[in-house]
């Protein structure tokens, strides 16, 4: 989407800063190409990047039909609980991944809730009671990250 925008920078700024006797136009041109070289350049971000301790909750979002991915910085998931209805439309799934120690999180077409809710317990001990919103069709990341693994306090 910003590729587009970033190339009618290029050509608009490429047009004003050859125009030799106008330095006002020279002098835009260039701005113009900067901004096209800015926006080519932007860096990729995850969805979330959220900040928890021990025991505590973590509001995030979850995607409604695509893959949602939830991974611990400095530690891995040793294990998820959630509820089980027994109804295949009420029951999202989590998948532990083994190799890295993330979690995938996705719901079934006709999932009646608005969010969903699990606790997690980490490798390390911790444990966090998520509650997640459901919202969007694209696949989502989350990151959680506990200060209390570096021996730091919370901000």
């Amino acid at each position: 989407m910003i590729t587009p925008y970033a190339i009618g920078l290029f050509a608009s700024g490429t047009a004003l800063a050859a125009r030799p006797l106008c330095l006002s136009s020279r002098t835009i041109g260039a701005g113009l190409l900067v901004a096209g070289a800015l926006l080519m350049a932007s860096p990729a971000f995850a969805d979330e990047t959220l900040l928890a301790t021990d025991n505590s909750e973590v509001a995030c979002t979850i995607s409604k039909s695509g893959l949602t991915r939830v991974s611990l910085k400095d530690d891995r998931f040793a294990s998820v609980s959630k509820l089980t209805t027994g109804n295949e439309t009420d029951d999202f799934t989590v998948v532990n991944e083994p190799t890295r120690g993330d979690i995938y999180i996705s719901v079934p077409e006709g999932f009646t809730k608005d969010e969903v809710s699990f606790f997690g317990t980490t490798a390390k001990g911790f444990v966090y009671k998520f509650a997640c919103r459901l919202e969007g069709e694209r696949a989502h990341q989350v990151f959680v990250e506990n200060r209390d693994i570096l021996g730091e306090e919370p901000a």
